[in-house]
Order: C-alpha cells, then sequence, then structure tokens
C-alpha cells in the first residue's frame, strides 16, 4: 500500500496565500510557484509516493486561455518539489453552471496540457455524478495509459456502478472517513483501489491514519492518501500507522 498527498488548497491557504476567484488555488502556479512547490516537498518528505498537481481550478473556466501556461508550472513545480514520486495530472469535474459540450471540451484541453506536461497518471476526480464522469473519460479516451478515476461517495452514487471503467484505479475521496468507510462496504470486492478522505477541523491525525490504514488493510487497497483539511502532518500520520500496524495475515 502506497501513499498519495493531501490537499493543496488548504496548505495553500493555511501558508497565507488568498484563494480567490476566478482562478483561485491554480493562481498559485504562476503567483508563487515557490509554495506550491514546497506544499509538494513536505508531502513527499512526509511519505507520499504520489504529487497532484495544482490544477482542480486550471480548466479554462477559470483560467482562460491561461490552460496550457498552467498545466505546464504545475507539473514542473510538482517535479521540483519532489522529484522522486510520481505526479498525477488532476482534471475536476466542471460545474453544472458550465454547459455540457463546454465541459467535455474542457476536460480534453486540460487533459491534453497535462499529458504534454508529463503527468504519470491522468486523474479524474472530484466527480459527484457517473454521467459526467463518463462524459470525461469518453473524452480523455487514449489521451494517457494510466488513467484514475476518483469519485466523490453520496447517497445517489452506488460504488457498484463503477465496477467496469475503464481506468487504472478507481479511487473515492472528497468524503469524511464514515462516508468512505460505508461506501467500501457495499463495493463489490477489488473495484474500489484508492481512498483519499477529506479531514474535519481540528482532527487528530494520528487517529485518522489509524482507522484509514485500518480500513484500507481490511479492503486491500493499493493507495490511501488524504484531501481537503489535510496537511503533511497527516500523510506523516498515515506513514506512521503503516509501520505501527502489522498486515492482516492472510486467515484474518
Amino acid at each position: 500500500m502506497r501513499l498519495l498527498d493531501g490537499a493543496t488548497g488548504t496548505e495553500l491557504a493555511r501558508r497565507g496565500f488568498e484563494l480567490r476567484a476566478p482562478a483561485f488555488s491554480a493562481a498559485a502556479n504562476l503567483e508563487a510557484p515557490a509554495l506550491v512547490s514546497a506544499i509538494a516537498a513536505d508531502y513527499a518528505t512526509a511519505g507520499a509516493a504520489m504529487i497532484t498537481t495544482n490544477t482542480t481550478c486550471a480548466h479554462r473556466h477559470y483560467v482562460g486561455d491561461d490552460v496550457a501556461r498552467q498545466c505546464r508550472a504545475a507539473v514542473a513545480l510538482a517535479r521540483r518539489g519532489a522529484p522522486s514520486a510520481q505526479v498525477a495530472g488532476a482534471v475536476a469535474m466542471l460545474p453544472a453552471a458550465v454547459e455540457p459540450i463546454r465541459r467535455a471540451q474542457q476536460y480534453r484541453e486540460t487533459a491534453i496540457a497535462l499529458v504534454e506536461a508529463g503527468v504519470d497518471v491522468l486523474l479524474l476526480e472530484s466527480f459527484v455524478d457517473l454521467d459526467e464522469l463518463a462524459r470525461a473519460l469518453e473524452v480523455t479516451r487514449g489521451l494517457h495509459p494510466r488513467r484514475w478515476a476518483a469519485v466523490v461517495p453520496t447517497p445517489t452514487l452506488h460504488a457498484a456502478a463503477l465496477a467496469g471503467l475503464e481506468v487504472e484505479h478507481v479511487a473515492l475521496h472528497c468524503a469524511a472517513l464514515p462516508t468512505i468507510a460505508a461506501a467500501l462496504e457495499l463495493a463489490p470486492g477489488g473495484v474500489i483501489e484508492a481512498a483519499y478522505p477529506s479531514c474535519a477541523p481540528g482532527q487528530d491525525d494520528d487517529a485518522f491514519a489509524a482507522q484509514l490504514v485500518a480500513l484500507a488493510r481490511r479492503h486491500g487497497l493499493a493507495w490511501i492518501g488524504a484531501c481537503c483539511g489535510s496537511t503533511p502532518a497527516t500523510i506523516a500520520a498515515l506513514a506512521h500507522a503503516q509501520v505501527q500496524q502489522p498486515p492482516l495475515s492472510p486467515t484474518s
């Protein structure tokens, strides 16, 4: 089981960067590059083997004509901060206010820019609607041999429906740990292979990490990390929990 990183937007705000419209966190790629690479470095030092690009808001909807420049910068900053880690290029779900045809065009545009910048994985994330995920998967088909799909478990999103997606890994994320755990219990074995839950303000990182590592081992997850609200300390706690908790025996 390997470690993903944690939140970037949370860390940018915690370190004093103003997340303002329209580009929000993506603005830091061009305005505060040293800060973005430092965050990647801190996550790698904490134990993350994969760093996610700071491109959640790098679609044309947020950054206009700067999509390619944003993606090049984000990938370069992840590489600079964590040269030994894999880099996942984040392509996040767009809001419903964007017309469907525009959403499809923008998913593809951002994905192409990330692939051309040299990501190791194309990560389609923050999807709360499977039809929208299908749209993103369709327009990014063939762009990269390694695609992941990260979905947010909701009462209307059934984990069983994730079986058969044409991706390397399916992940659950951006929901509290109990919600992730409930979705894993309902999913067919082997469908979900990664999880990176969100973190509550003031949570105990050690307790969170112990629970997530135990859950991941019970369900045979290949990757774990954390999402909104997490910090490098959260990932360090996950690394520590992996050492403290022995793997389940074959008869467990």
